[in-house]
């Protein structure tokens, strides 16, 4: 039965909610059957937010189609085929002829079950799948899960029934787990400290002075298969736009930020970047000490001066700085020099929240300003890359075209 409906290219769902309609290039559906409970049916598609209630209404109609008409003829011939014409290799191995047999055996199954369900499939009949889908496909009790932008919907998802909203935002942990409440003492103890890297650094004037960078650099990145190194470019315009081109093994792939809007620019295509994205690139400019050094006196900055470690070989001063809006990280002051040694943050990745920890040196002066041209980077405690600065340019001239809506 539901190789007639969701098998492949050849199924219902597949020839007339994508083929025929348009409605979603991936359609699916599955019976789930296990060996000591039973399983569920499910159906799906992915579909853009304009045709979702649609994609629904007909996925959901396939489903009641099954219940109501007999199968053809050839949609039982090419399903019978489908599963005969592929049984020989569930023989091919001799590990899975034994780990079946245990399987069947743990469940007290007879051994002869795969058997005799190819002999039950050679005897199914039209009425045998009418039979099975009235009794087993309930479009009328389907729970419905839908994920994306309700208000890009093409209708409210109320008409479909009662709806129950889940939010499923990753909440970013911040900073706060270790540490201790802020006093008015270590406020003024942190502002202080900023100040004062702030003037080893070159002096509030000449980061107030910046309302442009351009980077060039390489990214050394540690991944499970391996190093991969990267040229990348780093263009910002203060105080919210920022443009990185990355040339990776797959292709140039471009991140913009412009405000509260950004894009990304792949081989594949231009599309809008994730919120996550777009938050990390806002944040990246923030932990940027050619523009933080500039926003000392900026409303909402808090500084909160939290303890001192020894980073190496270094006793350093640690401040939590939280930006208006954003999520705080931690700066690690050497006392020697009152430069920043190493900068801890969260970041979201695909596997969730991470603690990233960035070691800085290679310091050198550009534009009255010292700056650092290495970072070392660890990921939740591990190895995560290394990004090395070639050149730093202190307010270029940098084209609005850079940062607008690509077409």
């Amino acid at each position: 039965m539901n190789d007639i409906l969701s098998g492949g290219f050849s199924g219902r769902l597949m020839r007339h909610v994508r083929s025929d309609q348009g409605l979603a290039y991936a359609v699916f559906g599955q019976y789930s059957a296990n060996y000591d409970y039973p399983g569920i049916f499910y159906v799906g598609c992915m579909t853009k937010s304009e045709t979702t209630v649609q994609a629904i209404r007909s996925v959901l109609h396939e489903v009641e189609q099954m219940k109501q008409e007999t199968v053809t003829e050839e949609e039982l011939a090419l399903a019978k085929e489908s599963f005969l014409n592929s049984f020989v290799f569930n023989f091919d191995t001799k590990g899975e002829v034994i780990n079946r047999q245990m399987t069947y055996e743990y469940y007290d199954y007879p051994r002869d079950f795969l058997e005799k369900t190819k002999d039950g499939i050679e005897k199914v009949t039209k009425a045998d799948v009418q039979r099975v889908a009235q009794k087993y496909l309930q479009p009328d009790k389907v729970r419905i899960l839908v994920v994306g932008n309700d208000k890009d919907f093409d209708e409210a998802l109320s008409v479909l029934g009662e709806v129950n909203e889940i939010d499923v935002t990753i909440t970013m942990p911040g900073m706060s787990s270790d540490t201790p409440p802020a006093s008015e003492d270590d406020m003024a103890q942190g502002k202080a400290l900023f100040e004062r890297s702030i003037e080893a650094a070159g002096g509030s004037n000449a980061f107030k002075a910046v309302q442009g960078i351009r980077q060039k650099g390489t990214v050394l990145m540690v991944t499970p298969k391996g190093e991969i190194g990267l040229d990348i470019e780093i263009l910002v315009s203060l105080p919210n736009k920022m443009r990185v081109t990355s040339q990776t093994p797959m292709g140039e792939i471009v991140r913009i930020l412009n405000g509260d809007q950004a894009w990304m620019i792949t081989p594949m295509g231009t599309q809008p970047a994730p919120p996550s994205v777009k938050t990390a690139m806002m944040e990246n400019i923030w932990q940027d000490l050619a523009f933080l050094y500039g926003q000392a006196e900026t409303e909402g900055l808090t500084i909160q001066h939290i303890g001192q470690e020894d980073v190496e070989d270094k006793t350093t001063e640690i401040l939590l700085i939280t930006p208006p809006g954003f999520t705080g990280f931690k700066l690690y002051l050497d006392m020697a020099t009152m430069l920043p040694v190493k900068k801890v943050a969260q970041a979201m990745s695909p596997q969730g929240p991470m603690e990233i920890e960035d070691m800085l040196s290679d310091y050198r002066e550009v534009a009255g300003m010292m700056l650092p041209f290495k970072s070392t980077t660890k990921r939740n405690g591990q190895p995560g890359g290394e990004v090395t600065i070639g050149e730093i340019e202190i307010n270029p001239t940098l084209a609005e075209e850079l940062f607008t809506v690509p077409e």
